[in-house]
């Protein structure tokens, strides 16, 4: 992926994955973010905000040829997170649509606030 920093936003597509919300163990799924039609190398970020101890929250990226059937992307998984922080992964898309999902697990029924982008290279011609 070459894209630049300094122009980010003319040489990358830049999706919410997941807008800011709670996350519980009931789990959470954003929106359908569209990359356009095509595949190809992207890379995820996750923002975990608090988390209580002994718990964690398990984020994956997910799938979709129409936005409503979604799939698992193969290696497109977080590092379980037991911590506030901020992780980055990279994977290989193979459909149109992508987001977040996942769920929080605390042993109670508690929350914990995450966002989540993906980003991919506009394709030149």
């Amino acid at each position: 992926m070459a894209s630049f920093i300094n122009d980010l936003a003319a040489s990358s597509l830049v999706r919410a994955a997941l807008s800011p919300q709670l996350v519980s163990g009931t789990g959470a799924n954003g929106s359908a973010a569209d990359l356009g039609p095509g595949d190809g190398p992207c890379f995820a970020v996750q923002v975990v905000g608090e988390i209580t101890e002994d718990s964690v929250l398990t984020g994956r990226v997910e799938e979709s040829h129409d936005g409503t059937t979604w799939v698992p992307v193969s290696g497109a998984t977080f590092t379980p997170a037991t911590q506030p922080g901020v992780q980055t992964i990279r994977f290989l898309r193979s459909r149109r649509y992508v987001r977040w999902a996942g769920t929080y697990d605390d042993g109670d029924a508690g929350t914990v606030l995450c966002a989540a982008i993906v980003v991919q290279s506009r394709k030149t011609f």
